[in-house]
């Protein structure tokens, strides 16, 4: 049997692309955005950025802030029906 290969970012070819008019942007205020225990937030995926991305398969997943970790912030989510929770840096994160 051959060895399935791919890691990660197997398959995010557009999903974890920039569009034209973002390239060379730096989102400062997204970096050093606060959020607080209880906020919705979307997690969206900044390509721009490898550092603190969670798995792909929840890009676009909207989910409610329960904890901060270092820098990075506790996501509670729904897949299908199991609770998870999703560690992602503010970079990734946008306020609903």
């Amino acid at each position: 049997m051959v060895k399935r290969h791919g890691g990660v970012r197997n398959k995010t070819r557009y999903k974890l692309s920039m569009k034209a008019g973002q390239h060379g942007r730096l989102r400062l205020t997204a970096r050093f955005t606060q959020y607080a225990e209880g906020d919705r937030v979307a997690l969206v995926i900044d390509a721009s950025e490898q550092k603190g991305i969670f798995f792909p398969r929840h890009h676009g997943k909207t989910g409610t802030v329960v904890g901060k970790q270092g820098g990075a912030y506790l996501v509670a989510i729904h897949d299908k029906n199991k609770a998870k929770t999703i560690i992602a840096t503010p970079i990734h994160l946008k306020r609903v």
